[in-house]
């Protein structure tokens, strides 16, 4: 299939969502964002600093033909729908060119089609969707680079082009790609002096410029303004289960912890799924935590070893919906988002054109009745891992470093123990996940390839 052909193909499948929901929905978080873009409070890197400049980049491009917010926030739809054609397009050609024939790639097309999630996370204008989008691509360079298939200059410019937009998109991104850094050195430890000035020193420099810029650069700009506590959503979970169990704690770490937040509150505000109840109570001492970084982890792990089932349940039970396939079903906590958030509005409105234009909405139809756990494709991640290495696929196996980051950071920090825009990214790679059983991904020699079958276009 032609890729100009599908591209467009897909944009007009999707259209019924996009013009019921026009022009996209906003979460309370791109409400947020929005007031950065405009200008109304000062840009931050808490929902990335290059998502913000995403909307600002819409709104000037409405500006210019005199057009307000409604015009810019219809522009950022443009981008995220074409952003998903392009990458589920590419996607497709990707599966041919590592020979998985046209009935599976029709089947791949077709999932990207009909599948209702797509164009869903097109319509949510949150950054989960510019974030997935730019994972799933990332996996797919990133297991061209670990079995080295094609041109170097092309396979390190595609690699270090996708490790650059999950860092920037969000900021657990950087995590992933330093994994994903690691486990290309380790695949190609055997022949590292080969690959390494044309692959991995490329891609290390681009983490290296990732790190300066979120750090130093971000600072004295003032745009780091993420606080201790958005680390720490798990650790805080087990901290206030400790408490709520009455757990075993020293006179000195419960001291500390009561000058964070009062003991009692850490009761009233622990919530087993969500950790927003605890950092966003109005008694929690932010500024404390920030500047006692080393005391809060000496005195964490201390109560720790005193509590270590209490831990244990806070941790499971804090990203259950992550792992556990029964947990998340029938909630709409995140799921998808095609409403505009009342937190803080943005001041245009939306507009249901299908209804407008024929009297008849889509929306009923079309709104998600059915919420999947996430930990259901967490698990088809896993499964597709699990076969690949009985098979002795343990080059491919660790390929797939990409979507395995992504659920070891929601495992370690998640702040709400089940929502599917977090991991949306392995929902695009499902068709990626069974292809790697079927296509040809043979390991590589023991020399870089001048060339090899790349995808087209």
């Amino acid at each position: 299939m032609q890729g100009t052909v599908l591209f467009v193909l897909l944009l007009i499948c999707w259209s019924p969502y996009l013009l019921s929901w026009l022009p996209g929905g906003t979460y309370s978080d791109t409400n947020a964002v929005i007031m950065q873009a405009l200008g109304n409070i000062p840009l931050s890197n808490r929902h990335t600093v290059l998502y913000v400049l995403l909307w600002r980049f819409s709104f000037w491009l409405a500006g210019l033909v005199g057009q307000g917010e409604f015009a810019g926030a219809l522009v950022m739809l443009g981008i995220q729908a074409v952003s998903m054609a392009a990458f589920a397009t590419y996607c497709v050609r990707w599966l041919a060119g590592h020979g998985i024939g046209k009935r599976g790639c029709v089947l791949a097309a077709a999932f990207f089609a009909l599948c209702p999630l797509v164009p869903h996370y097109v319509v949510a204008q949150w950054k989960d969707t510019i974030f997935s989008i730019s994972l799933a691509y990332f996996a797919l360079c990133f297991i061209d680079a670990a079995v080295l298939k094609g041109k170097p200059a092309i396979l390190a410019a595609r690699v270090c082009t996708g490790a650059l937009l999950v860092a920037f998109t969000r900021n657990n991104g950087v995590y992933i790609a330093l994994l994903a850094l690691a486990l290309l050195v380790l695949i190609h430890r055997r022949r590292i002096k080969a690959v390494a000035v044309c692959l991995i020193v490329p891609l290390a420099a681009c983490m290296a410029f990732t790190l300066a810029i979120q750090g130093p650069v971000y600072s004295i700009l003032g745009w780091s303004v993420d606080s201790t506590v958005e680390s720490l959503g798990v650790p805080l979970q087990q901290v206030a289960r400790t408490f709520a169990f009455d757990g075993d704690m020293s006179v000195e770490a419960r001291e500390y912890f009561n000058s964070i937040l009062p003991g009692e509150t850490w009761n009233e505000a622990y919530r087993p799924f969500i950790v927003d109840s605890i950092k966003w109570s109005g008694s929690f001492n932010t500024e404390r935590l920030d500047h006692t970084r080393g005391e809060f982890l000496r005195c964490y792990l201390e109560t720790g070893f005193r509590n270590p089932v209490r831990y244990l349940e806070a941790f499971l039970m804090s990203n259950s919906g992550f792992w556990d396939p029964a947990v998340g079903w029938a909630e709409n906590v995140a799921y998808v988002n095609t409403e505009i958030s009342p937190a803080n509005p943005p001041s245009y409105w939306q507009v249901d054109a299908i209804e407008a234009l024929t009297g008849i909405s889509l929306r009923d139809a079309l709104e998600s009745k059915v919420f999947v756990s996430p930990a259901v494709f967490v698990w088809i991640m896993l499964a597709s891992t699990s076969v690949l290495l009985v098979r002795r696929r343990y080059v491919l196996a660790a390929a797939l470093a990409p979507a395995w980051g992504l659920w070891l950071t929601l495992l370690i920090a998640t702040p709400l123990a089940y929502s599917l825009r977090y991991c949306f990214a392995l929902v695009l790679l499902i068709p990626v996940f069974v292809a790697v059983q079927f296509g040809d991904f043979s390991e590589p020699g023991e020399t870089m390839p001048s060339s090899a079958g790349t995808p087209a276009g």
